[in-house]
């Protein structure tokens, strides 16, 4: 560094190999930085997928369970109003990923929320056997610090 001081290293986090394949989303909740919960965005027993592949390509789905059809063969044919509940039900983003000690951060390519592509998205990364926490970075919003905290678990026989 240009003042002489080395930069600090990250702290230790797991082998690559350790959280490629594919996990299943168990809890999606927002919490303070006091570790309140604040918020389900997508209720109580949401649903979603998480893929880190070999390559270095992560995809991600999450959705609300429950969400109403909308009758329709086309998706540009659903009403407006269930358009707009089935977009705020759902979110799905794919890019690609890299491991830095504890910490993973996901280059968006593509996304159902178009502000996200062309972002880096970091997440702090847990893993505990077969299970995995991801902790977003603190965003204040409307005032309040929110971190969205998302635990999976590891598909069985995805190893």
């Amino acid at each position: 560094m240009a003042d002489g001081r080395a930069k600090p290293e990250a702290p230790p986090g797991p082998a690559p190999e350790a959280v490629r394949g594919t996990w299943r989303l168990v809890t999606y909740v927002v919490e303070n930085e006091h570790g309140e919960l604040i918020d389900e965005p997508l209720g109580p027993d949401p649903h979603g997928l998480l893929v880190y592949t070999p390559e270095g390509r992560v995809v991600v789905h999450l959705m609300a369970d429950g969400r109403e059809m909308c009758g329709s063969a086309r998706p540009v044919d659903c009403p407006p109003d269930r358009k707009l509940a089935a977009y705020d039900s759902h979110l799905s983003y794919a890019g690609s990923y890299r491991l830095t000690g504890d910490r993973v951060f996901h280059h968006v390519s593509i996304s159902s929320f178009p502000d996200y592509v062309g972002t880096e998205l970091e997440r702090t990364l847990r893993l505990d056997g077969d299970r995995l926490m991801l902790k977003s970075t603190p965003q204040v919003v409307r005032g309040q610090v929110r971190i969205a905290v998302l635990r999976w678990s590891r598909e069985n026989g995805d190893r």
